[in-house]
């Protein structure tokens, strides 16, 4: 039997007094103010509890800003893993695999496009902040902003 989720706002607020926790219509981590935002009120349904975990986790790991794209890629992943090692068993959430890959499938097909050389196709690879260059000799730039429309000039 499914043990029953002890997972509220009141709780993680008591668990990680440094934080501050808001409720808004995202889920999000600010580390400059210290905030994760959570899109739920009271005791969440277990998507919403592992989107808010994983907003969390960011916190916990200290994830700030990146200068590569793959960084952010690694951050997103190394959330997920932290949700699963250690925060599903102590809130009483449920793991979902097909969830944790479905959000970070979003971010690799968001690298993938942002890498895709705009003359020859291929990929290429990040030379330095919102840039991309390809073996065809060609280089590009990207919008800084995550899933946004990618523009290449």
């Amino acid at each position: 039997m499914a043990r029953k989720s002890t997972l509220s706002l009141d709780l993680l607020r008591s668990d990680f007094p440094d934080l501050k926790f808001e409720v808004e219509e995202v889920f999000r981590w600010d580390p400059v103010g210290r905030i994760v935002s959570l899109d739920w009120r009271g005791r969440p349904g277990n998507k919403s509890a592992l989107l808010g975990l994983h907003e969390l986790a960011h916190a916990v790991l200290l994830h700030k800003d990146y200068n590569y794209d793959i960084e952010l890629v690694r951050m997103e992943s190394e959330a997920w893993e932290k949700v699963k090692v250690d925060f599903c068993g102590r809130y009483g959430v449920k793991w979902d695999e097909d969830l944790a890959q479905g959000e970070l499938d979003s971010y690799r097909e968001w690298l993938h496009r942002r890498s895709l050389c705009p003359v020859c196709g291929r990929s290429g690879w990040q030379s330095g902040d919102n840039r991309y260059r390809c073996v065809c000799e060609n280089s590009w730039g990207v919008n800084k902003e995550k899933f946004k429309r990618t523009y290449r000039k």
